[in-house]
């Protein structure tokens, strides 16, 4: 047994040091620069330093504190994107059904200006996402942000001024979200949302839509969106399965740059026909599903449609007026004019004869079939007819709809057993102002805050 002087220091087991198996390990304190013992040189180097956290933002007092915060703040972040910014081809698809959704909204009158500049723009940000993709983007970000404060301000003021008809406001409002989202598409996420926009945007689309050009749309939308989708469900799998880490034999390249991620190429050649009889077996199960799908004529919006830019409040004074005949009751008999029919006047002269062009005038939407009543003509003068009657009257309301009231001495004045009748008309060329409808309306919704309605 050996005796000596007591340490001042507790003995410690040796595996202390270097740890156990479910114990947590105790890293023995460093000699100072007076206990007598050498120090390691790493070690030297590193008195009186304090070794700082890392993941920490550190803001030393001073004159320049905010600033240097701020630029601290920029400089965390990474100024390379992560393995998911999505590949070329599934961007350019994604980019393209989202060119589908806005032609197809913008194919409506109401959008018709927006069509090429929103287009333009969204192509323009697709690019631009694509070259920043691995960026920080810190000014961009603010930049969009002042351009969607600037959107929902020019949508509020549209709401300010006619608080009534929404739709058309809060579609132009959707639709420069989506070009500014497209101007920041850093990953496949993103890419998702620009995507699940576009869907919004056709099923608009396809609320305005009044012919089969919006098949053609659809058809077109839905091969892009079935494509990209396919792309981005092939590229989460490899990137789930982690393909990355076996080294471009796997299909992955190197992109350029010490610090860039892995990015997927996929075989081109098989991703087309995939999503082609994906497509076509949604067509089939689509088309079968429409067919058997009732039509039931109680799903309606509250607000009815209708186009409350086109000014027709000077046209409605009480007489008749109809372009294709302008000079009236005598000039109407002189000359037959194949852009508009000669019976939407204060007369009709039979002796006219004459073919009308096949433009398309306009459109009717109707949740069931009914006869309209336009002009009723009383007096036969045996070349023709005219209205005798000419009383009418004046119906008004501030806001839509005007609500007509039939008098005692009108023709549909009885009362009886009614139903729920819509009928809306798309106006394609300039009209006489006469007011198709099916006979005893209640309601009419058109832009302009008076109507006049004559005892038939």
């Amino acid at each position: 047994m050996v005796r000596g002087k007591r340490s001042g220091r507790r003995l410690r087991p040796l595996g202390a040091d270097l740890g156990r198996p479910g114990q947590a390990a105790r890293r023995r304190p460093a000699p100072g620069p007076g206990s007598g013992q050498a120090q390691p040189a790493a070690a030297r180097e590193r008195t009186g330093r304090r070794k700082r956290p890392v993941g920490r933002l550190e803001v030393r007092p001073g004159r320049r504190g905010p600033v240097r915060f701020l630029r601290r703040l920029c400089r965390s972040a990474s100024p390379h994107r992560g393995g998911d910014e999505g590949s070329p081809a599934l961007r350019a698809w994604t980019a393209l059904a989202v060119l589908v959704s806005v032609f197809a909204i913008t194919a409506h009158e109401d959008f018709g200006a927006l069509r090429y500049q929103v287009a333009a723009l969204v192509v323009l940000g697709f690019l631009f996402s694509y070259i920043r993709r691995r960026h920080r983007n810190t000014w961009v970000k603010l930049a969009l942000t002042v351009g969607c404060l600037a959107a929902a301000w020019a949508f509020l003021r549209a709401l300010a001024r006619d608080p009534y008809h929404t739709s058309i406001p809060l579609t132009v409002f959707l639709l420069w979200l989506q070009t500014l989202h497209s101007f920041d598409l850093p990953r496949r996420r993103d890419l998702l949302f620009s995507l699940l926009t576009s869907v919004v945007l056709m099923a608009v689309a396809a609320v305005f839509s009044v012919d089969v050009t919006f098949g053609l749309f659809l058809v077109s939308y839905a091969l892009a969106a079935i494509v990209a989708l396919v792309y981005n469900t092939a590229e989460a799998g490899l990137a789930a399965a982690g393909v990355a880490a076996a080294g471009p034999a796997s299909g992955w390249a190197q992109a350029d740059g010490p610090r860039a991620s892995l990015r997927p190429r996929l075989p081109q050649g098989d991703i087309v026909p995939l999503a082609v009889g994906q497509l076509g077996a949604l067509m089939a199960v689509a088309a079968v599903v429409f067919l058997l799908t009732p039509r039931l004529p109680g799903l309606f919006i509250t607000a009815l449609p209708f186009t409350p830019t086109v000014p027709i409040g000077d046209r409605l004074q009480g007489s008749i007026v109809n372009p294709a005949y302008p000079a009236g009751e005598d000039g109407g008999t002189q000359v037959f004019n194949p852009n508009g029919y000669f019976g939407f006047g204060p007369s009709v002269d039979l002796r006219l004869r004459g073919r009308l062009n096949e433009r398309v005038v306009l459109r009717v939407r109707t949740t069931e079939r009914r006869n309209w009543r336009g002009l009723v003509f009383d007096v036969y003068t045996g070349t023709g007819w005219r209205i005798d009657d000419h009383r009418v009257r004046l119906h008004q309301a501030a806001v839509p709809p005007i609500t007509l009231t039939h008098g005692q001495d009108d023709v549909y004045a009885y009362r009886g057993h009614s139903r729920r009748l819509v009928q809306t008309f798309y106006i394609q060329q300039e009209q006489p102002n006469v007011a198709f409808a099916a006979p005893r309306v209640e309601q009419i919704y058109l832009p302009g805050g008076h109507v006049y309605v004559d005892r038939y």
